[in-house]
């Protein structure tokens, strides 16, 4: 079961931590998807690698990383309630492993007591360090969506009997205000298209949970007159559906990736039943889901971006 709180703990940590930042009144220093250069640096000298710039780790080194150095040693592996052990574990990545184990110890296993230990320490690095005070909103904004992420189970096993199957009310609630279930902005294509390509990177990890949410969709939601279409980079009249693409192989997709970010570009990617009968879409025969396992890829603004399913 730990291996399984563990994933879901990585749901809650990635979007919440970003991508790659260098705020120098950040104490940690350069920092990419949460982990610092300095821990970066230790891990590899560990596993006897060289050196490699926070900047290039993947998400596969970050989630190892996350998982020997802050999982483990937390004690959050040893934490039987998922909820405890998520809060725990995001509590060791923003304070180090030590400051979680003190506050879990001082809680006495309580989930709300340690919730709220947690925030009333930020008043005191504040008052010790004013220079701090620049993260206390959200410091304070991360609590609160995991205290809300465990109100609505995003981290006990769905298929349990003893879990209310009904949507999350606060991704509802969520999207009704344009944010998503940790307080982020929704991005719009527009949006995602204008980026930077720091601005992307960084915000890559909230944009691939947005994705893979159903969030990001096109500013107008009016209906498209899609008669006449033609591919801006091919000219064919092919139209790709969002079916299409979700069953799609990485190999399948990468070789119609030109065409598919140009027809985003353009008129979006629709989904089959928003198309005239007569509309010529994109048919194959897909390979099964085994074969398929590897997720379903999407290009943003030129980046070609996995969503695992």
């Amino acid at each position: 079961m730990t291996k399984e709180n563990f994933e879901k703990a990585l749901e809650f940590l990635f979007p919440s931590e970003g991508g790659y930042v260098n705020n120098k009144k950040d104490r940690g220093g350069p920092t990419n998807m949460g982990i610092t250069q300095t821990t970066l640096n230790s891990y590899r000298k560990r596993k006897g690698l060289a050196y490699k710039d926070v900047k290039n780790i993947t998400r596969d080194e970050a989630k190892a990383i996350y998982y020997d150095d802050y999982w483990k040693v937390s004690g959050a592996d040893k934490i039987s309630d998922p909820n405890m052990a998520v809060a725990v574990f995001d509590t060791a990545v923003l304070h180090g492993p030590g400051t979680a184990k003190i506050f879990y110890n001082q809680s006495n296993g309580d989930l709300n007591k340690f919730l709220e230990i947690r925030q009333k320490s930020y008043d005191k690095i504040v008052a010790n360090d004013p220079e701090q005070k620049i993260f206390y909103n959200g410091w304070n904004n991360r609590v609160n969506n995991l205290r809300n992420s465990i109100k609505n189970n995003k981290f006990v096993d769905k298929n349990s009997n003893s879990i209310d199957q009904v949507p999350s009310k606060l991704l509802k609630i969520g999207i009704e205000m344009n944010v998503d279930n940790y307080g982020n902005p929704i991005f719009t294509p527009e949006e995602i298209g204008n980026m930077t390509s720091e601005e992307f990177e960084r915000n890559l990890p909230i944009i691939e949970q947005q994705l893979k949410d159903g969030l990001i969709k096109p500013q107008s939601e009016q209906p498209k007159d899609y008669s006449g279409y033609k591919n801006p980079e091919t000219g064919t009249d092919k139209i790709y559906t969002r079916e299409d693409i979700s069953k799609m192989s990485t190999k399948e997709y990468s070789e119609n990736e030109k065409e598919i970010l140009a027809q985003m570009n353009s008129i979006g990617i629709p989904y089959k039943n928003d198309l005239p009968s007569d509309a010529k879409t994109h048919e194959k025969s897909y390979p099964t889901s085994s074969e398929n396992a590897d997720g379903k890829w999407v290009t943003i603004n030129g980046n070609h971006v996995l969503i695992k399913d």
